[in-house]
């Protein structure tokens, strides 16, 4: 089993996803943890049915109590559980894999099972940091790359993705994937400084300019979707 990273950002009911899960009536949410995003999701529809997987066993063991099915499975190396689970307890007409994929050496395997898993019109909602933030650039010219416990430089990273990656997602004739939302910051910090503050409120409008937002985008949401 892998070590357990689990900063206080993994825990929490994820307010910027909500928009893209409206109309969910069976989801799965990947890497769920404690489930308070299926959680916050249920309060808003009773009847939606949520499921969970993590690898971490006491997180899991928290979601339990709340969750309609939750299993403790580590992606990487219990590849053949990922496909049990689905097939046992699928299909699904959302998935939310948050913040997941790139602490995965193998994310586009898990990526395909997952989308197996969605019914005809389904949708797989993936949140990833954008490595191809200007900040890396600046890293790359110090010489010293960041590790970090949780945001842009997790130490715990093991896939990099940047905009033009995003593509290896796209399930071909069998559905379609768009880039939904983006996250704009100018620096990667929970905390910013005034200066950050500032900066993360002038670097909005480069958001409209194709090409340069690229480059302030912190997180990418993606939606892809089944036929």
């Amino acid at each position: 089993m892998s070590p357990v990273n689990d900063p206080e950002s993994y825990q929490s009911s994820r307010p910027d996803l909500h928009p893209y899960l409206y109309g969910a009536r069976k989801l799965l949410d990947v890497g769920c943890n404690r489930g308070e995003l299926c959680k916050a999701l249920m309060e808003r529809d009773s009847n939606l049915v949520c499921h969970g997987i993590d690898y971490n066993p006491e997180a899991v063991g928290i979601a339990q109590q709340a969750l309609a099915c939750v299993e403790s499975i580590d992606l990487m190396r219990e590849f053949d559980r990922i496909e049990q689970f689905l097939a046992a307890n699928g299909p699904y007409d959302h998935i939310v894999a948050a913040d997941v994929l790139e602490h995965l050496s193998n994310p586009l395997e898990v990526h395909r099972a997952l989308f197996s898993a969605l019914t005809p019109g389904g949708k797989i909602l993936i949140s990833l940091p954008n490595t191809g933030h200007w900040e890396s650039l600046w890293h790359l010219l110090a010489q010293r790359w960041p590790r970090h416990n949780r945001g842009l430089y997790d130490r715990t990273h093991l896939t990099v993705f940047l905009r033009r990656n995003l593509s290896e997602f796209h399930p071909g004739s069998a559905g379609g994937m768009r880039i939904a939302g983006r996250k704009l910051k100018f620096l990667d910090t929970n905390t910013p400084s005034v200066f950050g503050k500032i900066m993360n409120r002038l670097i909005l409008p480069l958001g409209l300019i194709p090409g340069l937002r690229n480059y302030f985008t912190f997180q990418f949401y993606i939606e892809v979707w089944k036929k």
